[in-house]
């Protein structure tokens, strides 16, 4: 059972997460749990701040204090003494799936208690009914998506849904293992159910997602038409510069690519980065830089997309 941020933002909401995991005790549930609330950017900016600063000066860094008072906090509306988390820091041994699963199987056998990790690992409990049709954000009148496969979940997450995080997808996609996203605040709604496969005959659009606060790059060749190599060199400036592109759309003598900075750089240096592509890429063709742009993505049944494109 995997539980997002929002549902363990404070004590209130931990102690219902804690009512819905003992209403399992046969499925005997490995409990997953995400960083409380909205702090996992806090995390990240905290670990980009340490790896600068060094060890002995992390208790500095503000991010890091504002998670950990959090924390303390929490423990004490729930009654708990703050030894409970204090000095509990994960240990390096617990660095992959596999090792995950020998620990907890070893755990489990030595104590039948149900286990409880952090990270991104089914059954995942959100803030929404499941995975929704659109953002309901935007259109209140969002309807669940009762099924899915892994393939489509992995494209929701990638280009914008929020709901499941792509990296999350994988170990249940190997191990074909099923997951239902489920709502802590609904659990009675049924949710969404992915699985390797499921009948697509009748299915022409699944979701529209957005991705915000992307960056277009319009790459013109300088060079007239029929000149070859002109990909192989734009991809190679990607390459020695360990850029990693979302979206592509070609021509004989044009690219356009999408970028999404904060995934790739540090946030502190992401203009400087920038600016270091385009310097680049203009010593072979002509650069257009537009940022903060918008993908909307429609995620659906690749054999219908004339359907779908005929309806846009």
């Amino acid at each position: 059972m995997k539980f997002g941020g929002s549902s363990v933002s404070s004590a209130a909401r931990m102690e219902e997460v804690a009512g819905l995991i003992l209403a399992f005790p046969e499925e005997r549930p490995v409990v997953v749990l995400s960083a409380m609330g909205k702090t996992t950017n806090l995390l990240l900016l905290a670990g980009e701040k340490a790896v600068g600063c060094g060890v002995i000066h992390v208790s500095e860094i503000e991010e890091w204090n504002t998670i950990k008072d959090l924390h303390m906090k929490t423990v004490d509306e729930l009654g708990l003494p703050r030894t409970v988390i204090q000095g509990n820091l994960p240990s390096p041994y617990i660095t992959t799936y596999p090792a995950v699963a020998k620990r907890l199987h070893g755990d489990w056998i030595r104590d039948p208690a149900i286990p409880v990790v952090t990270g991104f690992l089914g059954k995942v409990w959100k803030d929404v009914d499941g995975v929704l049709t659109c953002d309901p954000n935007i259109y209140p009148h969002a309807k669940t998506v009762p099924h899915l496969t892994f393939e489509e979940a992995t494209e929701l997450a990638y280009f914008g849904a929020e709901v499941l995080h792509p990296q999350s997808m994988r170990p249940a996609r190997e191990g074909d293992i099923p997951v239902r996203v489920k709502n802590s605040y609904n659990p009675k709604a049924p949710g969404t159910l992915i699985t390797k496969q499921r009948d697509m005959d009748k299915v022409v659009l699944t979701s529209i997602v957005l991705k915000s606060n992307v960056t277009m790059l319009d790459i013109v060749s300088t060079r007239m038409l029929g000149q070859f190599g002109f990909l192989a060199r734009v991809f190679a400036i990607f390459e020695d510069l360990g850029i990693s592109v979302d979206c592509v759309a070609t021509s004989e003598v044009s690219i356009s690519v999408s970028l999404d900075p904060s995934k790739i750089w540090c946030r502190e240096h992401i203009q400087q980065e920038l600016d270091n592509v385009v310097k680049e890429l203009e010593k072979i063709a002509i650069v257009h830089l537009l940022q903060q742009r918008v993908i909307i993505s429609l995620i659906g049944n690749v054999r219908r997309s004339s359907l779908i494109l005929e309806k846009v």
